[in-house]
């Protein structure tokens, strides 16, 4: 019963256009948790690198880490919420997800992935950021009536 509750939170999830993907249309990842590991706690050495989300402020990084107890202990300028397997893919450009990237490249900000449905109602998308220019005066890609003040 379970994986098919988790299959449909996929599904719903997909089914929605707010998917946190890379450019290189990674498409959802799957974040591991850090449950177990303890802020501030010991960890090893070994380099089996993670790409590890980071809330703060109301928005989201993904930072590289040298193993998932490195990362899951960290004490970051922001709570660590998850993390998957392998290196973080540089920055995320102008409306792209910022997913599994190292934040917004530079110049950008991130905004949420909120879009309206085909009466104009806006809808939640969860917790997904699209990097943009938001507040520069121009809709831009990325941006709409949901999340950004250009696009009024």
């Amino acid at each position: 019963m379970e994986r098919l509750l988790a299959a449909l939170a996929v599904l719903a999830v997909v089914s929605s256009g707010c998917v946190q993907s890379g450019s290189n249309g990674s498409g959802s990842e799957h974040l591991l948790g850090c449950d177990g590991f303890e802020r501030g706690g010991v960890c090893t050495q070994q380099y089996d690198p993670v790409c590890a989300r980071i809330e703060k402020e109301g928005s989201v990084e993904w930072r590289t880490f040298p193993n998932a107890c490195v990362a899951c202990t960290s004490e970051a300028d922001g709570n660590v919420t998850g993390y998957v397997p392998g290196e973080c893919e540089g920055c995320s450009g102008e409306g792209e997800f910022a997913g599994r990237k190292e934040g917004c490249c530079p110049g950008l900000v991130a905004i949420g992935c909120e879009a309206s449905d085909k009466s104009g109602e806006c809808l939640e998308c969860g917790s997904g950021f699209v990097c943009t220019r938001c507040g520069d005066g121009v809709c831009g890609p990325g941006e709409n009536k949901c999340n950004c003040v250009d696009c009024q």
